[in-house]
């Protein structure tokens, strides 16, 4: 199976990044995983045609990374949120059926259209809003936590 994280954006913290090189060393355990980290692309201004023309160059950045036939996860504040382990139930379910599993984090402005039509699914992570390096950490934690629990295995709290 392989899973790729396609995110949209400058990773630059480094506490954040060595967590997440951490926890992609234990996925490799469960699943071949990569990440593709796409460079947001420049706001000229505030203004709402900027925005929508950032928000467009996004998009086709990270359509250019969908590989055809994978199952696309996007993870939006207007998404589904769900507990850990309905979130593991639910990625058995897409495991089973789908050998390439891409996870979207979109830009700091979100995704338009365009990748909301590509997505096969549209999770929210939670409720509140993170910044996107704190988003990688949670998705990783996450989805180790999904394969811990579909294996039965103790995970240390």
């Amino acid at each position: 199976m392989n899973v790729t994280l396609i995110c949209v954006g400058k990773y630059s913290l480094s506490g954040f990044n060595s967590e997440c090189e951490r926890y992609k060393k234990m996925l490799s355990k469960f699943c071949k995983f990569n990440e593709i980290n796409i460079k947001e692309a420049f706001l000229k201004n505030e203004s709402l045609e900027s925005v929508k023309n950032k928000i467009d160059e996004d998009d086709e950045s990270v359509i250019k990374k969908i590989k055809q036939g994978s199952f696309n996860i996007l993870f939006d504040d207007e998404g589904e949120t769900l507990s850990s382990k309905n979130f593991a139930i639910k990625l058995e379910k897409i495991f089973d059926k789908n050998c390439n599993v891409n996870f979207i984090i979109g830009g700091s402005y979100g995704v338009g259209e365009k990748v909301k039509k590509k997505a096969n699914q549209i999770l929210s992570l939670s409720k509140l809003t993170f910044s996107h390096e704190l988003a990688r950490v949670i998705f990783y934690e996450q989805l180790f936590r999904s394969f811990k629990i579909l294996k039965g295995e103790k995970y240390d709290k």
